[in-house]
């Protein structure tokens, strides 16, 4: 039943702006972890800590994946994992280009 609880509290997150801006504040997955039974509770919905960390194995979709930091802020609006963001090139004083990708 908890695991229900965390899915159904997910989708009321996803259609809750409220919500996710209070999810921007975690800064790793487990403040993000707390802050989600915190609302959760909050929400009405009864979960632990244990229960979210076990759906966020599963990924969104139940993928099997953990959110990496990055995917979560573009779960809760900080960013887009799928951005591309070109290699940035930095020039030593020694004339050599060395780049990251």
């Amino acid at each position: 039943m908890s695991q229900e609880a965390v899915r159904s509290f997910y989708n009321k997150v996803l259609q809750d702006r409220s919500l996710q801006e209070r999810f921007k504040s975690a800064p790793n997955n487990e403040a993000f972890v707390q802050l989600a039974v915190s609302l959760g509770s909050e929400s009405g919905f009864t979960f632990t800590a244990d229960d979210v960390r076990a759906q966020l194995k599963k990924g969104p979709a139940g993928s099997g994946t953990l959110l990496s930091d990055h995917e979560l802020a573009a779960v809760t609006g900080g960013g887009d994992p799928y951005k591309y963001t070109p290699p940035i090139e930095v020039k030593n004083p020694d004339g050599v280009k060395r780049g990251s990708t």
